[in-house]
């Protein structure tokens, strides 16, 4: 008897020993998910600066994300975030409606770049869609109807600061060198989004 209770107060400190190393690595397994994740689907090397996950007090941050270009395209970043942050109500992760207080995005970067050998933009996208075909399953004969009283998302306020995309274009006729342009967004502001229908 006094071995089973040993047995089981040594379970019992591995259990509070591995959700209290959950918490406190938290952040770097979501860094480091995200880093594999983004590179698996995309194809390109994936970066993040930082990550801030909170489960219990519901929100998430997130610091200097970006994504490589290609391989055969320009040297800087396809896509780099500044930061991120997504605060929600924990009390809504069970009911009908996801409840959002905020998603706000700053200090996006895009280049996108146009050569002789295809688009930068295009090899992600075929590389995301060779993933999902991948993924999925083979659709059955006839469509199954969509579940009714399925679950939605309401975030109160998204806000996208300091957007920045660049375009270039080489190796094309007619052209010598490259040319390109650029288009700057101060701030998008969209309040009280809903999804429409199921999440």
């Amino acid at each position: 008897m006094k071995l089973l209770k040993r047995a089981l107060l040594v379970v019992l400190i591995l259990l509070v020993v591995g959700l209290a190393a959950v918490f406190v690595f938290l952040d770097p397994l979501v860094k480091g998910a995200l880093e594999k994740g983004s590179t698996h689907a995309a194809g390109v090397d994936t970066k993040v600066g930082g990550v801030d996950a909170s489960l219990r007090s519901g929100h998430f941050a997130l610091k200097e994300m970006s994504l490589a270009n290609p391989a055969g395209f320009r040297p800087e970043p396809f896509f780099r975030l500044g930061a991120a942050h997504a605060a929600w109500q924990n009390g809504s992760i069970l009911s009908k409606t996801i409840e959002m207080d905020e998603l706000a995005v700053q200090d996006v970067d895009v280049n996108l770049e146009r050569a002789g050998s295809g688009t930068n933009y295009g090899r992600i996208l075929d590389n995301l869609a060779k993933l999902s075909s991948a993924d999925q399953a083979p659709e059955p004969e006839k469509p199954e109807p969509a579940p009714k009283g399925g679950r939605s998302l309401l975030i109160k306020k998204i806000e996208i600061k300091n957007v920045h995309a660049e375009l270039h274009l080489s190796g094309l006729p007619l052209t010598k060198g490259t040319i390109g342009g650029e288009v700057k967004i101060p701030s998008i502001v969209i309040e009280n989004f809903r999804s429409d229908g199921s999440t």
